[in-house]
């Protein structure tokens, strides 16, 4: 747990020099802590020696951990946000799984779900917040030592940006794939700020259109990876490089369902987080804020092509150049010694089991629907033990 304990030591520090009398000079004016979905250690050394621009600032510049763990028994999206989020593990803060079976109604629930607060735009869509959460995180501990301190998130996917909002953050968006709008629910807001709806209408969202995604280095610089046409690895964007992010040249619909499976994805999130601190005003004065950015698109890549790709390489590259010029932008709009950011992950990733097949380890692929035919099976079984019916 030393990752996640570094994170919260910086942000602990945040809010009880908060509480204190201070010298208002030395104090962080904004704390930034961006969560990378399924980011493994391993990473930073397979691909450190690629990485020029803004991981590796934060590995030169910054101290990292070899050794951090989540020590929870299923690691995932929502348990790992909240564990992140609140410094305390899953039997505490309640969120087991990012689906878990629900004893009082008999069903599978989402981590996020609550039909009481619609999405805001889209009341067909079924409602988020973080209403399952048992216990408040740091962006909570910071409000209340300062009631003038804001607090904003931003993912791609829900679960990232409502876990590590807490209760009472001032703004939580997320990336939707059928309007290629950021959008978040009631429980946050009744309307969307004006920036906002101009962020959603400028067109951003339509940069990589008619890009495909190709390698960004030469092809030997790929070796460390595994070979490009791997049979299991999923079809959704191809199988090998290009990668095309529409079904059709005119097709935008099925753009803005795939932009999250590439890396573009990110890059995309991070000029949502620069509108954020522009227009919300953070880091502008002595009142400490926090920016909670999630990246998600490296677990959808983890999940379609496996951590020993050539994808997830190239994702990781990019990585390193979307956070290097969002260094550059809080550089220069908030100022080198006026920050300070972390970086972590929710959890990690298994090589995929037909890779290990192939290196001789007994291995196969266990679908989800059948984990959760045997969940069902097991919950009647107590029933039944226990006389629950």
């Amino acid at each position: 747990m030393k990752l996640k304990f570094n994170l919260f030591f910086i942000l602990f520090t945040l809010v009880a020099q908060n509480a204190q009398p201070k010298d208002e000079t030395n104090l962080p004016k904004l704390a930034v802590v961006i969560v990378v979905d399924q980011m493994r250690y391993d990473y930073l050394i397979r691909y450190g020696g690629y990485f020029n621009s803004g991981l590796a600032k934060l590995i030169n510049d910054g101290a990292y951990f070899t050794e951090a763990y989540h020590e929870h028994a299923f690691t995932s999206t929502a348990p790992g946000h909240a564990t992140i989020a609140t410094g305390t593990f899953p039997s505490k803060h309640g969120i087991v799984l990012n689906n878990y079976y629900e004893h009082e109604s008999e069903r599978f629930v989402y981590s996020c779900s609550d039909s009481a607060s619609k999405i805001l735009g889209r009341p067909e869509m079924e409602g988020i917040s973080p209403i399952k959460l048992m216990r408040n995180g740091i962006s909570d501990w910071l409000k209340k030592a300062n009631k003038q301190s804001k607090v904003f998130c931003v993912s791609l996917k829900d679960r990232p940006s409502v876990m590590m909002g807490g209760k009472n953050p001032n703004g939580v968006f997320w990336y939707d794939d059928e309007s290629g709008n950021y959008v978040t629910s009631e429980y946050y807001m009744k309307s969307y700020p004006a920036w906002v709806d101009s962020f959603n209408t400028s067109g951003i969202i339509y940069k990589h259109f008619n890009d495909d995604w190709v390698k960004l280095l030469n092809e030997d610089d790929y070796l460390i990876s595994r070979e490009d046409d791997f049979p299991f690895e999923n079809k959704r964007v191809g199988r090998t490089f290009p990668h095309h992010l529409k079904k059709n040249e005119s097709d935008k619909k099925s753009f803005l369902e795939l932009l999250p499976y590439s890396p573009f994805g990110e890059e995309f999130n991070f000029e949502f987080a620069k509108s954020i601190i522009e227009n919300e005003k953070l880091g502008n004065d002595n009142d400490p804020d926090m920016l909670f950015v999630g990246c998600s698109s490296g677990d959808k890549l983890g999940h379609d092509f496996g951590p020993l790709s050539q994808e997830m390489q190239d994702y990781y590259l990019r990585l390193d150049i979307y956070i290097g010029d969002f260094i550059n932008y809080l550089d220069a709009k908030i100022g080198k010694n006026n920050y300070v950011i972390a970086v972590s992950a929710d959890h990690g990733s298994g090589t995929i089991s037909e890779e290990l097949e192939r290196r001789g380890y007994d291995s196969k692929r266990i679908q989800s629907k059948d984990v959760q035919r045997e969940y069902l099976a097991a919950a009647e079984e107590i029933k039944k033990k226990f006389k629950l019916n």
